[in-house]
């Protein structure tokens, strides 16, 4: 299976990076093997410190942090609004350079700065170095073209067949609403409906293995703010702990 040399090793996740990402993140996010040493820095910091640490690698040259942070500075923040320029800031040297996981998220920031045309260009570049996301994504950016012709959604389907090829795990699930929409054939809409639940089993278990590989990260647009979550969020067991005591201080 080929990879984008930023996605080597990126399945090497423990079980406390899965129990990190459930406390403290609301969305997906891609660290690569290089840097899952700043998800110490979130442990041990918490968000503060996990951001002064990017922070700090970006200054040095890391295309990594940069495209990190580029892609938290996408994310609606509690005002609604996205940091587009931030992005761009960010990441425009290291995608020129040829980074995919810069230009990733560099080709995202371009369709909220309305370069449209670029930023297809851009993801088309991310996608041809296999990087996982941009194989999705790229899929994304065929679809929403508006064709007449419905040429474009073909097109779409036939490109998904490089998420498939990298091992993205919700490429299934992609395929499944391409097919449900019926723009690919109204014959495929029932095999998208059957489909369905194995795509999200698949997707959830590729998370559950690792939250913070590539081949799970995918631009999510409606993602909650804040991001980042300041106040770690419990456990189950915590919480059912905690419920319990409260529980038992009500009855007394």
């Amino acid at each position: 299976m080929l990879v984008s040399a930023n996605c080597v090793g990126a399945r090497s996740s423990t079980p406390s990076d899965a129990r990190l990402w459930r406390a403290h993140f609301n969305g997906v996010l891609y660290v690569p093997e290089q840097g899952r040493h700043v998800l110490e820095s979130l442990r041990l910091g918490g968000p503060t410190r996990f951001t002064e640490e990017l922070e700090r690698l970006s200054t040095l040259g890391s295309s990594w942090a940069s495209a990190i942070l580029g892609y938290i500075a996408l994310v609606r923040g509690s005002d609604g609004k996205r940091n587009t320029d931030r992005a761009i800031e960010l990441c425009r040297n290291h995608a020129h350079a040829g980074d995919s996981y810069a230009q990733f998220v560099y080709a995202w920031a371009l369709v909220f700065a309305g370069e449209s045309n670029l930023a297809y260009e851009t993801m088309k570049k991310a996608m041809l170095s296999g990087f996982p996301p941009a194989t999705l994504d790229f899929t994304t950016f065929l679809w929403n073209t508006a064709d007449t012709k419905q040429r474009y959604p073909l097109l779409a389907l036939k490109a998904l067949r490089n998420a498939d090829r990298v091992g993205h795990k919700a490429a299934l699930q992609w395929r499944c609403f391409f097919y449900r929409s019926g723009r690919v054939g109204i014959v495929r809409r029932p095999i998208g409906y059957l489909l369905a639940p194995i795509g999200w089993l698949r997707y959830l278990v590729g998370m559950w293995r690792d939250p913070f590989s590539c081949q799970v990260f995918v631009f999510q647009a409606k993602v909650i703010a804040p991001f980042i979550r300041q106040e770690p969020r419990p456990s189950f067991l915590q919480a059912f702990a905690h419920n319990f005591r409260e529980a038992r201080t009500r009855g007394r």
